[in-house]
């Protein structure tokens, strides 16, 4: 999992929310949230 990309995603949608299109928001959707679900329950089970 790419965690710093994934604080960067966050970081633009709280900061340039007004900048961010609905294709870019709509990819990210379809196309990396199950790698970061995938990632977080991995990180869960081991703790």
């Amino acid at each position: 999992m790419e965690w710093r990309k994934s604080a960067d995603i966050q970081n633009i949608l709280i900061h340039e929310y007004f900048g961010i299109s609905a294709p870019v928001i709509w990819d990210v959707v379809k196309n990396k949230l199950d790698a970061l679900d995938t990632a977080c329950r991995k990180l869960f089970e081991a703790i």
